[in-house]
């Protein structure tokens, strides 16, 4: 209430724009407001029909535990997040092949790493239903996370694959258990050398130092 700051989620605004109307209305009148948004075509939505200045690409996580992984696997799928009618699918098919899937409606802290550390393959599975809605945008905030942490990932195709390459396995919606049936065939080494392998490139793709640099930083605390 009393720091001058304003956080917004803006994942759903390319879907529901209205709800944001009156919310961005009022914040234009803000003086030094600051978005920091991990998806492009958010920000050229912003741009165009609300706020045209100081909106920054940030593709990453602002919250990172780094955490030992487990040496035995015991969770062959995890994913997390709301549990809508496409992921509830993608888990009972999951289920009916036998593969040892784990979905949590919430997970965060201690017990999201416990769980993460002894999975074999997170996959981030857009909430956005993909037959209604054409334009899916990004889930970096979700995967870098991940990919912090040396953790094999498969995710679902979106507008912004560019965003993802060489970061992640990427595949379509209805192709994701094929996709997650071939992965399983690597073993636990394999998985985890192509983790690290994105983890390298994630690094080489988004430089935080570049991206949020000291000059950006020492022009925020001046003008707040």
């Amino acid at each position: 209430k009393n720091t001058r700051k304003i956080l917004f989620n803006v994942d759903e605004i390319l879907i529901k724009p209205g709800i944001f109307q009156k919310s961005f209305n009022n914040a234009k009148s803000i003086k030094n407001l600051i978005i920091w948004e991990f998806s492009k075509l958010n920000i050229n939505f912003l741009t165009k029909n609300f706020i045209k200045d100081n909106i920054k690409f940030v593709p990453f996580c602002l919250t990172y535990d780094n955490f030992e992984l487990n040496k035995t696997k015991s969770i062959d799928v995890l994913f997390y997040g709301k549990l809508n009618n496409k992921r509830l699918d993608l888990y009972n098919k999951l289920l009916d092949k036998n593969i040892n899937a784990v979905f949590e409606k919430s997970l965060s802290g201690k017990k999201k790493d416990e769980l993460l550390s002894k999975t074999k393959i997170a996959i981030v599975v857009s909430r956005f239903d993909t037959e209604k809605y054409k334009i899916i945008s990004n889930d970096l905030c979700r995967l870098s996370y991940l990919v912090d942490n040396n953790i094999f990932t498969i995710t679902e195709y979106c507008n912004e694959n560019e965003l993802y390459e060489g970061i992640t396995i990427l595949t379509e919606y209805n192709n994701f258990l094929a996709t997650i049936e071939e992965c399983l065939k690597l073993s636990d080494k394999e998985r985890y050398e192509i983790a690290v392998l994105n983890k390298e490139n994630y690094y080489k793709k988004y430089n935080m130092k570049n991206i949020i640099t000291k000059e950006y930083i020492d022009k925020l605390i001046k003008n707040n």
